[in-house]
């Protein structure tokens, strides 16, 4: 029943959407050099923003003048903060459940707060990259122009599997990767993919703090990084599981493990470090910032990590890594990459599998 409801509940979501589209949007009447200001929606956890980022860096370069207002979780601040370049206004908005820290959820008269400060602004574009019921009654009632969406696209691709309409995507959207399903958004608006030309904002300190520290950690092995978790719980794999395999990884002693994670993991990856039957050769960084993290991201060997944020890090660099997940849904999201491989573990404890496919990391 429950998840008849949950159809039934996205089913009219995406609906709304597909009826505010063509309420708002008309290619044939839209005047878009007179888009001055643009409001983005991106709610979701911080891996979901990370991979936005490139989309829009392409959508600030279609719409130089434009000032672009961003609207995220609280939780996405430190990375909003690491590229602050993209946008010019940010507004802070709490909203999913699904996080393990359950502070992050505001109000209801919160929410409402932060939606009455944006139908202020009247903005002239809204690209709305995830779907939310509150935002769906702001597009519908306040001045924006024109609205694009993912939750629209989701929408005419249902209508094409159902036989009532032919959907024009040249690809399935339940099946590739986010990061393209986001830019398919932006085509609405005829914005040219300039993805490969963007490029994250490091600066040099942080380079040499982590140059440093990688200086003293690998003392002639090569540096497999490890962020063993996840933003959903459902995504998280066992303890027991990556001892097992941090500890065949070292068994050689040809690598050196660095632990990555948030403070509040500290205590998850020290069990794991507990459960190892080999202590030598590992390190635990928790109190990285995000820039830190993805610098030292690339600075690793190899990497292994689950369907979290680290993920779309190493796709970004294209670093020889192992992506493990624990739902099939999820691995849709992976894109396909020559030094990238990805391991589905519908049985937590079929290390075997994993060990195959670690057989290149030497």
């Amino acid at each position: 029943m429950n998840k008849l409801i949950k159809l039934l509940e996205a089913y009219i979501r995406r609906t709304f959407y597909f009826i505010t589209q063509r309420i708002l949007f008309n290619k044939k009447n839209s005047d878009l050099k007179e888009v001055k200001k643009i409001l983005i929606v991106r709610l979701k956890h911080i891996g979901d923003l990370f991979i936005s980022l490139s989309s829009i860096f392409c959508l600030k370069e279609k719409f130089p003048e434009a000032k672009i207002t961003l609207v995220t979780g609280i939780w996405n601040k430190s990375l909003v903060e690491f590229q602050n370049q993209l946008f010019d206004n940010v507004y802070y908005y709490n909203l999913n459940e699904n996080c393990r820290n359950k502070s992050q959820i505001f109000s209801l008269h919160q929410k409402r707060e932060v939606l009455k400060i944006l139908k202020k602004e009247n903005y002239d574009l809204c690209v709305d990259f995830d779907g939310s019921w509150g935002f769906l009654f702001l597009y519908v009632f306040s001045k924006i122009r024109y609205l694009s969406s993912v939750g629209y696209l989701r929408f005419n691709q249902n209508l094409e599997q159902l036989k009532i309409k032919k959907n024009k995507s040249k690809y399935d959207i339940n099946r590739s990767y986010e990061g393209d399903n986001i830019f398919e958004v932006l085509k609405e608006f005829s914005v040219p993919d300039l993805r490969e030309k963007f490029s994250l904002k490091v600066n040099s300190e942080i380079k040499n703090k982590v140059d440093n520290l990688f200086m003293e950690i690998r003392k002639g092995k090569k540096i497999i990084g490890i962020h063993p978790v996840a933003s959903i719980k459902e995504k998280m794999w066992t303890t027991e599981g990556f001892a097992r395999l941090c500890d065949y990884l070292i068994s050689d002693k040809k690598f050196t493990i660095i632990f990555f994670g948030a403070k509040e993991d500290n205590s998850y990856i020290q069990e794991i470090a507990d459960k190892m039957s080999n202590k030598e050769n590992i390190n635990i960084q928790t109190s990285f910032n995000i820039g830190e993290f993805i610098t030292a991201v690339s600075c690793c060997d190899y990497f292994i990590c689950l369907d979290s944020l680290a993920q779309h890090i190493v796709l970004y660099f294209n670093l020889p890594s192992l992506i493990i997940y624990l739902s099939e849904n999820s691995v849709r999201w992976s894109k396909a990459a020559n030094n990238i491989k990805t391991v589905l573990l519908k049985d937590k404890i079929d290390y075997n599998i994993i060990f195959e496919k670690l057989a290149d990391f030497n």
